[in-house]
């Protein structure tokens, strides 16, 4: 099972690194910057695809020669790359409104639920003391 995810890890790396490659030769420098100054994604975006790029390739094929201890630091880089699902966000902000919008009206939501369940409380033991006599 390992040797399966390990291609699929270069195959993802691969295509990461095809898409930064493009995107740095048809922006060039316009890529760093946002509408408000430097942005701090597409520097984020660079980093991870360096780490994914250094532990696959740089790190990894010495793993059975060298003493691991030294790399333990770099490996905690490894973690990053799952961060970069945080640029999806900014891809979908619709969607973000909508979760926003969802979790605040939780409470209200709770308060609705709670009303209902007294009202057909009280109606369930009115009608039990009509019935009952």
């Amino acid at each position: 099972m390992e040797r399966p995810l390990h291609i699929v890890e270069h195959v993802f790396n691969v295509v990461f690194i095809s898409e930064l490659t493009v995107r740095l030769l048809a922006l060039r420098m316009r890529y760093f910057m946002g509408p408000t100054g430097v942005d701090k994604y597409s520097i984020f975006d660079v980093a991870l695809v360096i780490s994914a790029s250094v532990d696959l390739y740089v790190i990894e094929p010495f793993i059975e020669q060298l003493n691991l201890t030294m790399f333990r630091p770099l490996r905690f880089l490894r973690l990053l790359r799952t961060l970069r699902i945080l640029q999806i966000y900014r891809t979908f902000v619709p969607l973000r409104i909508l979760v926003t919008t969802v979790c605040a009206s939780f409470m209200a939501l709770f308060w609705s639920i709670s009303l209902l369940l007294t009202v057909i409380v009280m109606a369930g033991l009115f009608l039990w003391q009509m019935l009952s006599d």
